[in-house]
């Protein structure tokens, strides 16, 4: 009786680090996913519009800014060290500090996206952001963290908005936590 309730329990245990284990797979590849996508857009949109710039018309790249425009609406992307936030990007949508922007992206001002790293912890990182969107107003819709990563979603009137911590992958950087913030109005 002893050994099945230690059976049971080890099973548990084990139930339990194998969701954790899921869940930070799951954050890790959002995250790299996220990242690789912004990243290969950037790149390919730069690479592009350098290379057919004067046979293309609605793509302008002006100092580390890339703006498609196009009949289905208009993308602006700004990377690297000059990156500074979207125009309009939402004042009650912080971003944490002290932090360096990597990108940051907007979509027809209705959709937000930064991308930023920082030397603070991921569990500082996720304590501001918890703390911060609450004071501004937005719901809490998803808040779920599992070894290296948060996944945290919220809610306000019509829009979402997301934040996703993780550490950094880049090891010769001070910067140990990375971050992305999306905002996106739903219509």
């Amino acid at each position: 009786s002893a050994d099945k309730a230690t059976k049971s329990a080890t099973a548990g245990a084990g139930s339990t680090k194998k969701k954790d284990n899921t869940l930070k797979i799951v954050l890790i590849v959002v995250g790299v996913i996220v990242g690789l996508g912004i990243i290969g857009t950037i790149l390919a949109t730069v690479f592009f519009a350098s290379l057919f710039n004067s046979a293309t018309d609605g793509v302008d790249v002006d100092d580390g800014t890339v703006t498609i425009k196009s009949d289905d609406g208009n993308v602006t992307t700004t990377a690297g060290a000059g990156a500074t936030l979207a125009d309009g990007w939402p004042s009650d949508v912080p971003i944490f500090e002290p932090s360096s922007l990597k990108s940051s992206s907007k979509a027809d001002n209705t959709s937000f996206s930064a991308v930023a790293a920082t030397a603070s912890s991921v569990a500082d990182v996720t304590a501001y952001y918890k703390s911060q969107m609450a004071s501004q107003g937005w719901a809490t819709q998803l808040d779920s963290t599992s070894g290296d990563g948060t996944l945290l979603s919220f809610s306000k009137d019509n829009r979402v908005s997301s934040v996703i911590v993780t550490t950094s992958a880049e090891e010769s950087s001070n910067e140990k936590t990375g971050f992305v913030v999306s905002v996106t109005t739903q219509e």
